[in-house]
């Protein structure tokens, strides 16, 4: 298992982010030639702060753990 965690790392710091980025490089050039602001957020997958623990909580109980005390 360490060794997948470790690819997994890997193609996400090596695959996953860059293309992240020319996504939104390109989205920035095209949203610039329409004359738009580009309304997407850097980083989709983040919870914003505020709903950080009900969203830690909602995955806690899809797996069956306990919560933090």
């Amino acid at each position: 298992m360490e060794g997948d965690a470790q690819t997994a790392a890997a193609l996400k710091a090596n695959v996953v982010e860059p293309l992240r980025q020319l996504e939104l490089e390109l989205s920035r050039h095209v949203q610039g030639q329409l004359g738009r602001t580009n309304l997407r957020l850097r980083d989709e997958g983040t919870a914003p702060e505020r709903y950080r623990k009900a969203v830690e909580e909602y995955y806690r109980r899809l797996s069956g753990g306990r919560p933090k005390q």
